[in-house]
């Protein structure tokens, strides 16, 4: 919504009252009022005193071009790094059981370098190692997730609607669905027993339809009609009356070797790039928000967000990984076991 953007755009530093916002937009300011309470409801407003905040960072365009500047000096760096490792990552990846799934380098790079490696190992578990400010300090959404960069991200029913998480006695399993340029996500609001089915065959592997009408219990037309589904949903493949998922899955070994390797490289990227420097990292933030000690780091988590697109456009251009959009990229993956991070 223009409107509200422009809102924002005026409440990004400092508080306001209501008859300063509407005169700096022409706009009415009951109308104001009514969409800053609206944005106050989701939590992207704050509100004390009777003055309106934006409660999340909104960067204009100047400012974008400072973040975006810094960013591009990070990501030289990180991409040097990168290049070094990336070609023994990509043999380790080849001992793992994706191709026998059916899953090569191409179809999984966006998993591998972009969540795994970038995402967990550095933006997340490397910094928490070190202690560091980072996204992990943003203000969280209602439905959980963050607010990024200079817009607002989604709510409630986008956040449930991008990720599952699940577990059971065994050690847990889950499903991640894909949120990067996914034009076309699942269909992911599954009933338990459509769960069941593919949890089922996630530790098979593939099994027939008969077999899954063993193990659910039910009956042959019900199951059949849910397969069916799920086929329609993309969750299923097919071959005859022989069932299997349409994702790849990270079984306990592949979990092991995936962590220790994007470990070492997550630690490597974080002591030899953003160690050094958080000092400017600072700097800019504080020309940018001077006194909001409380969003530095989210703000943190902005400049890595900002390097990692930077990083995974150059990787792409060179053909490391595949290009967007793309099947590969609205790649789901799923677990069976636990990620022991060291």
């Amino acid at each position: 919504d223009p409107t509200v953007v422009s809102l924002l755009y005026e409440i990004r530093k400092e508080g306001k009252y209501v008859s300063e916002i509407a005169t700096a937009t022409d706009l009415d300011e009951s109308y104001v009022q009514g969409k800053l309470e609206a944005c106050k409801k989701v939590e992207i407003v704050g509100e004390e005193n009777g003055k309106y905040i934006a409660k999340f960072i909104f960067l204009d365009r100047e400012e974008k071009g400072k973040v975006g500047r810094l960013a591009e000096d990070l990501a030289g760096k990180e991409l040097n790094i990168l290049s070094q490792e990336l070609p023994g990552f990509i043999s380790e990846f080849n001992r793992c059981s994706f191709k026998r799934q059916g899953y090569d380098w191409e179809l999984m790079s966006h998993t591998m370098v972009g969540s795994h490696l970038s995402d967990m190992a550095v933006m997340e578990r490397g910094f928490r190692k070190q202690d560091l400010p980072s996204c992990k300090s943003a203000p969280q959404r209602p439905g959980g997730g963050r607010y990024w960069l200079h817009g607002v991200e989604g709510g409630k029913a986008e956040f449930e609607f991008a990720n599952h998480i699940t577990g059971d006695a065994h050690g847990g399993w889950g499903i991640f669905f894909c949120e990067r340029s996914d034009l076309r996500p699942k269909h992911t609001w599954l009933q338990p027993s459509e769960w069941k089915l593919i949890w089922y065959l996630m530790t098979e592997g593939s099994d027939t339809i008969d077999a899954l009408v063993e193990m659910s219990g039910e009956s042959g037309e019900r199951v059949e009609e849910r397969i069916e589904n799920l086929i329609q949903w993309e969750w299923l493949s097919n071959a005859g009356r022989r069932v299997s998922v349409r994702f790849p899955i990270f079984y306990p070994e592949d979990i092991e070797i995936v962590v220790d390797r994007t470990d070492r490289i997550g630690a490597r990227i974080v002591e030899e790039v953003y160690v050094p420097s958080l000092e400017a990292i600072g700097e800019v933030f504080y020309r940018l928000r001077k006194d909001l000690d409380s969003e530095y780091g989210g703000f943190v988590g902005i400049v890595l967000c900002w390097t990692r697109e930077l990083c995974l456009a150059r990787l792409m251009k060179e053909g490391v990984l595949a290009a967007l959009p793309s099947d590969p990229v609205q790649q789901n993956w799923g677990w069976i076991g636990k990620f022991e991070y060291k």
